[in-house]
C-alpha cells in the first residue's frame, strides 16, 4: 500500500506518484489475466497474436498470462499448426468459464 500524499515529507509530495499509486498507469508490457480474460467475449478460439493486438500489448506478456490460465483450468489451449496456437475458454459443465451459471459475465 502506498502512503497518501499527505502523509509524505514535502520532497516525497513533490516527487509525484510512485508505483504502486492507483494514478500511475500500468506498464504496457505487463498483462493481467483479467485483462486477457476480457479479451474472450465468446467461445471462440483466439491466436495468442490477436489477444495481443486486442489488448495492444506484447505477445511475450500476454502469453505469459495465458499460460497462467491454462494452469489454472480457465483457458485450454489448441495448436493450429506449429506456429499457431489457439485460446478458448475452458468448457466445465456445458459452459464456457468465461460466462456464469446463468450465462452472463
Amino acid at each position: 500500500m502506498s502512503t497518501p500524499p499527505e502523509d509524505r515529507c514535502p520532497a516525497e509530495a513533490d516527487a509525484g506518484p510512485r508505483p504502486g499509486d492507483e494514478s500511475v498507469p500500468a506498464d504496457p508490457a505487463t498483462v493481467t489475466q483479467e485483462q486477457v480474460l476480457d479479451a474472450f467475449t465468446d467461445d471462440d478460439p483466439r491466436p495468442t497474436a490477436l489477444v495481443a493486438d486486442r489488448l495492444d500489448a506484447d505477445a511475450e506478456s500476454v502469453e505469459r498470462a495465458l499460460r497462467d490460465l491454462e494452469r489454472q483450468g480457465v483457458l485450454e489451449r489448441r495448436e493450429r499448426d506449429a506456429r499457431t496456437t489457439l485460446w478458448l475458454p475452458a468448457r466445465r459443465k456445458g459452459r464456457s468459464s468465461v460466462t456464469g451459471p446463468d450465462g452472463l459475465r
